[in-house]
């Protein structure tokens, strides 16, 4: 990726990340397509998105958003579930996930 698209991306996700009103972190590691295609629509669904961003980029994204608090997190293969209407759908669907799918695991979640 290009410095550039990287400034890009960063900024994009800091936009998002000032918007969202809850933010989820998920290990995703050993899901496939089509569970991963499961697990957008039903954020979709409920007003959220899902996004896999190297960790690295995350962590500059979050400086000096309400997000920081859950830098700390940002280890090993994590993606992010960003909620921009209600806070307690995306988490509901994200821990109805987790039970169905032994690999998804919830590592950090805030509002």
């Amino acid at each position: 990726m290009k410095k550039e698209d990287k400034e890009a991306l960063i900024a994009d996700m800091a936009e998002r990340l000032e918007k969202a009103k809850a933010t989820f972190l998920v290990d995703y590691q050993g899901l496939n397509v089509e569970m991963m295609t499961a697990l957008r629509k039903a954020l979709r669904k409920n007003e959220a998105e899902f996004h896999v961003v190297k960790n690295r980029l995350l962590k500059l994204a979050c400086k000096g958003s309400g997000t920081s608090a859950i830098k700390e997190h940002f280890v090993g293969p994590c993606a992010l579930a960003i909620s921009y209407g209600d806070v307690a759908a995306p988490a509901k669907v994200l821990v109805e996930l987790e039970k169905k799918l032994e690999r998804l695991k919830l590592k950090v979640g805030q509002i």
